[in-house]
């Protein structure tokens, strides 16, 4: 048989089988052979990848396959989280996100791993804050500023970034890692922003050091030189001066007073004091400086720190007094009394104000001389100290060509507690009263001062009432300053003083002395306690009568008192007077307003008493007011001003008639003004006269201003056209310059 024949053969037996299966045969099938599960080949964590924020939560699965691919569904896993730092993950694949960053999560069966990737990001940023709160740093000091995210909840954000700014920063600047650096004084806004938000402003305030500044001279400026510096509780601080004299001592934590000292490459050592109580603050330190400080000192018999400083209340009233005695030569300098002060008023040592009054003045403390001159006046000063009663005193002479001028004065250096209670006490109740004056401005009334005065206070022969009203009429709508420049005396139970003050009302000026008193825990002002006003005026008396001038000294004394108050007068004194009668003169009116627009007229007897001098008066002599009055007699003693040679005049005088003036009008007047003493007061008043100027049947109408400027060369006055409802027939225009220390000269132009 062929192999086709046999293959057919195999083919039809085939056929026959299938078909004996097909219908139900017994013939037996093959079953195809078992596949066991294999060991776990692959692990595939799902999702892949995932991006969840700081605080959320993410489930991850695991497919485990075997090396066929078929699922290991019955397959355990384990899961970990790599770093646990940025996500940690449960057993069953629940992933929590702890820090913004990428975790690696890994699910593992027996020793097969499958790993996913996580993205931690921070939260949405809520609000941001910033610490410190409000701090403060001085120039040049650094602060570290710390900021915070915070998410919806509150929760501070981890790994938050932020950015830095200050609103100001001329102020201070901020870096990017929030410190911040003074650069000036002032105010700066901080603010931190972190994912588009912004903290709220913290206010970093930038102070200036606490600094001893000031400037060493002789004249020319201490180059190079140290400046030492010791507290009230003897801590020092050091610093070197510039070459122009200029120095800056950090006072930070020091505690004040302070004493200033440099030594000069020749000579003693210079000194100066505070003249406030201020950290920060301006000393000087030169020969005028040395001379109060060594002053204060002296004294009380104490070397120069040997004792604290003095307080700025204990040295006021010297400074008063060293700067009362070279005020000329501030003023010719162009330096004025108002606001400059010697210890602390900063100045350039170049040659021109302090400074140049520093090269013309020659001080020796030793000796306690002052000498000054420009080569044409000078001045010569002696200075004496008391310990015994702790006082100073001053004898100068100022000479001008052929004319001088001469004064004497002294005061009490409070060095004592009890006496510098006293004078911080009399200086309150003038500040107090002139910060009323200040507050009621236009309102000002006489009853806004009274309580400032003893009920029975008595000045110038004016009651309480009449005195309030004449400093009200003075002050009203006006600046006002009270200062004390001298502290005469104090009672031996501190409950009475006399101190020399300065009432400054507008352009008006009330330099006199005046008695304190103790009421309870109140100190009140008390006047002067005299019945009638006395004035004794040893001055250079220049008369004008058109062209005519007649020159002359004199000593001039006057009594103004209520009417019937006084009936008669004597002076005693000088080897002058000799229980000299005083002569009646006219009525003097005056008129004060205690309210605005209201008036009070005052009518004042007036008696006066003059002598023509051929030497003059010294300084300080006494003379005794004896008065006859309603109540019996009363004695005063005053001692005479300082005196002076030197004449002033009014310039363009060409007549004496009064068609020459303006009556019922303004007129204008020129004059000279005085070499040989400063000027602190100009008064400008015009007398006139209804009659006779020497009969008591006169009635005298006075207008007088005092000048603001006291380097006025000239000035406008009123003359009225009738006095006490007649017709005025006689003018006098009365020029009269003052000095510190009681320098007087006067020129006085007649019309009649």
């Amino acid at each position: 048989m062929s192999s086709r024949h046999i293959r057919l053969l195999i083919a039809l037996f085939g056929m026959i089988a299938l078909s004996g299966a097909a219908c139900g045969g017994n013939s037996p099938v093959a079953t195809p052979p078992t596949t066991q599960p294999g060991p776990a080949a692959k692990v595939t964590p799902s999702p892949a990848t995932a991006t969840i924020i700081v605080g959320a939560t993410q489930q991850f699965t695991a497919a485990v396959a075997d090396a066929n691919g078929n699922a290991l569904t019955s397959a355990s896993v384990t899961w970990t989280a790599t770093p646990a730092s940025v996500a940690t993950v449960s057993s069953s694949g629940m992933a929590t996100a702890v820090a913004a960053g990428t975790a690696t999560i890994t699910a593992t069966s027996g020793s097969v791993s499958g790993s996913a990737t996580l993205t931690v990001t921070p939260p949405p940023v809520a609000s941001v804050t910033v610490a410190p709160a409000a701090p403060s740093i001085k120039v040049g000091a650094t602060q570290q500023f710390t900021a915070s995210a915070l998410d919806a909840k509150g929760n501070p954000i981890a790994g938050a970034s932020f950015t830095w700014a200050s609103s100001a920063t001329s102020v201070a600047t901020i870096n990017s890692s929030g410190l911040a650096t003074g650069v000036a004084a002032g105010t700066t806004n901080i603010i931190a922003t972190s994912g588009g938000v912004s903290s709220p402003a913290d206010v970093l305030t930038v102070v200036q050091p606490s600094a001893i500044t000031g400037t060493a001279a002789i004249g020319a400026p201490l180059a190079a030189a140290t400046v030492t510096c010791t507290d009230a509780k003897g801590a020092t601080a050091t610093a070197s001066t510039a070459a122009d004299g200029t120095f800056s001592i950090n006072s930070t934590g020091m505690t004040p007073p302070f004493l200033l000292s440099v030594q000069p490459t020749a000579g003693a050592t210079l000194y100066g004091v505070s003249a406030d109580a201020s950290l920060t603050t301006s000393i000087n330190i030169d020969p005028l400086t040395d001379l109060i400080t060594r002053g204060w000192y002296s004294a009380q018999g104490a070397a120069v720190g040997t004792v604290a400083a003095p307080t700025p209340v204990q040295v006021q009233v010297l400074s008063s007094f060293v700067q009362d005695t070279v005020q000329l030569w501030l003023n010719n300098n162009g330096v004025t009394a108002s606001g400059f002060n010697l210890l602390s008023t900063p100045f350039a040592a170049n040659g021109s104000g302090l400074d140049k009054v520093l090269d013309q003045a020659t001080i020796n403390p030793a000796q306690g001389t002052v000498a000054i001159t420009d080569g044409t006046t000078t001045q010569n000063t002696q200075i004496t100290f008391t310990p015994a009663t702790n006082s100073i005193s001053q004898t100068t002479t100022t000479t001008s060509g052929g004319v001088s001028t001469t004064s004497s004065t002294s005061t009490v250096v409070p060095s004592s507690a009890p006496q510098t209670t006293v004078l911080q006490a009399l200086q309150a109740v003038g500040t107090a009263m002139t910060q009323v004056i200040t507050a009621k401005g236009a309102q000002l009334a006489s009853t806004d001062l009274t309580p400032f005065f003893t009920s029975t206070a008595m000045f110038e022969g004016l009651n309480q009432a009449q005195f309030a009203a004449e400093l009200a009429t003075l002050a009203r709508g006006n600046a006002a300053a009270f200062t004390i420049t001298a502290l005469n005396s104090v009672s031996s139970n501190n409950l009475s003083a006399n101190a020399h003050v300065i009432f400054q009302l507008g352009t008006a000026q009330l330099s006199t002395d005046m008695n304190f008193a103790l009421s309870g825990t109140t100190w009140q002002i008390t006047g002067d306690g005299r019945v009638a006003g006395l004035g004794l005026d040893s001055n250079f008396n220049v008369q004008q009568t058109g062209t005519v001038l007649q020159q002359q000294s004199s000593l001039d004394a006057d009594v103004k008192a209520p009417p019937a108050t006084v009936t008669a007068a004597t002076l005693t004194g000088g080897g002058i007077f000799s229980a000299t009668p005083f002569t009646a003169a006219s009525q003097i009116s005056e008129s004060f307003q205690p309210t605005p627009g209201g008036s009070l007229a005052v009518l004042l007897d007036h008696f006066n008493l003059g002598a023509t001098l051929t030497s003059l008066v010294p300084a300080g002599t006494p003379f005794t007011f004896n008065l006859t009055t309603s109540s019996g007699p009363v004695s005063y003693t005053l001692t005479s001003n300082a005196n002076t040679t030197e004449g002033i005049q009014f310039t363009g005088i060409t007549s004496s008639s009064l068609s020459a003036l303006t009556l019922g009008g303004n007129n204008t007047f020129s004059w000279t003004l005085p070499k040989t003493f400063a000027v602190s007061q100009i008064s400008f008043k015009s007398l006139a006269f209804n009659g006779d100027p020497s009969s008591p049947a006169t009635t005298e109408c006075r207008l007088e201003q005092q000048l603001s400027n006291i380097a006025a060369t000239s000035g406008t006055i009123a003359v009225p056209a009738t006095c006490a409802n007649s017709p005025v027939v006689q003018v006098q225009i009365v020029l009269d310059v003052t000095g510190p220390h009681g320098e007087e000269t006067e020129v006085s132009a007649i019309y009649h």
